[in-house]
């Protein structure tokens, strides 16, 4: 029980370790998404105003590869009229394949899923204008936040869902039924929870109306916990058994078997007209809590010899001894003059455990030879 509690209390540590974890990787990929998304609203609008501006002169195609050129993480820029015919793109060779993978709408800036360009994965953000759109193709922020992702799992995902519910981006491929009731736990600016698979932490991007989820799967999780203690396992055991060998070797070499043998029977006096002659395994105390009414039913008892004064009989009791040997012993000591003054002068001037000296007497020692009575406890 103590290993199995110290056990579950190690784990719980390692997952409240890993939690923690996952809350430090949500809580600053939402400020990091949130600063860049802050960033990239204003230089896209400083390039819409730009592009607004020179639309009907030669300057557009410079505006527009100046843009591209000082931004490593915008691929390409496409400008359109309001019927989506193309009036400008840089690099050229990308500007139909920018209008086959964008959504635009007049209301407001519309972000496409990730898709690849030139062997690039890309996002597109179709910015609305007065005069047509401006469609701005770049690195999905969820690539730049893959260097604060300090823990290996390959189950690990970072996605954004939209207030609506629905996935705005996502690391890996995820399906709907794996995040639709996400957003119901999300009752903080950020915080964690967990579902029959997944452990998970969240954090909101404050002005976008969008949530970051972290997860990582239970299941990886308990490989990399029993994975980590095998080790810690194996050296616990390798020590418990090499104790043990030296345990034993000690007991052999100091002949503390033998000694133990020799306290292999305790006389007790439990009242004026009962005495009981035992090998037993438990102490002397919890012996006279289970003598009642002249019998002890106990099966850690292995031999009680019943002695009443009255009477001058004894009797006999064992619930390990053959019957045969019971019978042996009981005639061979009832008809033994030597037995019978050992025993009584045992009953009447002892209240406490003896150790009986076998080899004082030979006939009791062939009686413990043939019935093979040996106890190492009183």
């Amino acid at each position: 029980m103590i290993v199995f509690a110290v056990f579950i209390g190690v784990y719980r540590n390692f997952t409240r370790y890993t939690q923690s974890q996952l809350n430090t990787i949500a809580q600053q990929s939402a400020f990091t998404i949130q600063t860049y998304v802050r960033f990239l609203h204003n230089s896209e609008n400083s390039l819409k105003d730009s592009i607004a501006i020179n639309f009907y002169t030669q300057r557009i195609h410079s505006t527009i590869k100046n843009y591209v050129d000082k931004d490593p993480d915008v691929y390409a820029v496409l400008v359109t009229s309001s019927d989506k015919q193309v009036v400008c793109a840089y690099p050229e060779n990308v500007g139909l394949k920018l209008l086959q993978n964008s959504i635009c709408s007049k209301n407001k800036i519309n972000i496409s899923s990730a898709f690849y360009v030139n062997g690039k994965l890309a996002v597109i953000d179709c910015i609305p204008f007065d005069k047509g759109y401006i469609l701005v193709s770049r690195v999905p922020v969820l690539i730049l936040i893959k260097s604060l992702i300090n823990i290996d799992y390959k189950s690990l995902n970072v996605f954004i869902l939209q207030k609506d519910g629905k996935l705005q981006d996502s690391l890996k491929k995820i399906s709907q039924d794996e995040y639709k009731n996400y957003l119901k736990y999300v009752t903080k600016s950020s915080g964690n929870f967990e579902t029959q698979t997944q452990l998970i932490s969240y954090a909101q991007i404050p002005y976008t109306g969008r949530t970051l989820f972290v997860s990582v799967s239970k299941k990886e999780l308990y490989e990399k916990f029993f994975h980590g203690i095998v080790f810690f396992l194996l050296i616990t055991f390798s020590s418990f058994i090499i104790f043990s060998i030296i345990l034993l070797w000690a007991f052999y070499k100091l002949n503390l078997f033998d000694r133990l043998r020799l306290i292999n029977m305790s006389f007790v006096k439990t009242s004026n007209d009962i005495n009981a002659l035992m090998i037993d395994k438990v102490s002397f105390r919890s012996l006279l809590d289970k003598i009642s009414d002249k019998l002890i039913e106990n099966y850690y008892i292995d031999l009680c010899i019943f002695y009443f004064k009255e009477q001058n009989q004894m009797r006999i009791k064992s619930y390990k001894a053959k019957k045969e040997c019971l019978e042996c012993f009981e005639s061979k000591v009832a008809t033994n003059e030597a037995c019978n003054r050992y025993f009584l002068s045992l009953a009447t001037n002892s209240l406490y455990p003896q150790v009986i000296d076998v080899a004082n007497s030979k006939q009791l020692t062939e009686i413990y030879k043939f019935c093979k009575l040996r106890v190492v406890w009183c």
